[in-house]
């Protein structure tokens, strides 16, 4: 990562920052991860080693240890599963990911309907991991369904006024 301070050249990754720098660095972003609205989750290898608490309440359970070690598919079925492999296997490029729309399972085998953006990433033991962010889309989706029932509705009352008037 590239980070400019003040007005000075770009300088990359180590030297950039103190070690207490660095540690108030990673304290900042865990509470803004703690803190997203959307879920977030990283998975390792296809296991869950990162959940927060947008996460945990999306899978219907109380503590993130609930999910931290169970495997991301218990959770989450192609197309996303399908796509991140793809991902993390070809290419290596930097372009913003798209959402994919996907089904997330709660504990209750309740099924969701959610956008995954995912961020692939080989770990230093080379295995493969994705930081996902999951949206909660389900209650867009049911407004969705009642604005076509509604306006299909209307079609049908407006389509039938020509006779009611004439008759």
């Amino acid at each position: 990562m590239a980070v400019r301070r003040g007005n000075g050249p770009e300088q990359h990754g180590a030297g950039l920052w103190s070690d207490d720098e660095l540690g108030d660095l990673h304290e900042r972003y865990e509470r803004l991860v703690e803190q997203a609205p959307d879920a977030i989750l990283v998975h390792v290898a296809g296991v869950i080693v990162l959940a927060n608490t947008a996460a945990v309440h999306l899978a219907g359970v109380e503590t993130a240890a609930q999910l931290v070690g169970r495997p991301i598919a218990d959770f989450l079925l192609p197309p996303y599963l399908k796509s991140v492999v793809a991902q993390v296997l070809g290419s290596r490029t930097t372009t913003r990911p798209e959402a994919i729309a996907d089904q997330f399972r709660r504990v209750d085998g309740k099924a969701l309907a959610v956008e995954v953006t995912a961020i692939p990433f080989v770990t230093r033991q080379q295995l493969p991991a994705a930081h996902l962010v999951i949206r909660d889309v389900s209650e867009r989706e049911k407004a969705r369904d009642v604005e076509q029932v509604t306006a299909s509705q209307l079609r049908l009352v407006l389509n039938q006024l020509p006779a009611l008037v004439f008759t």
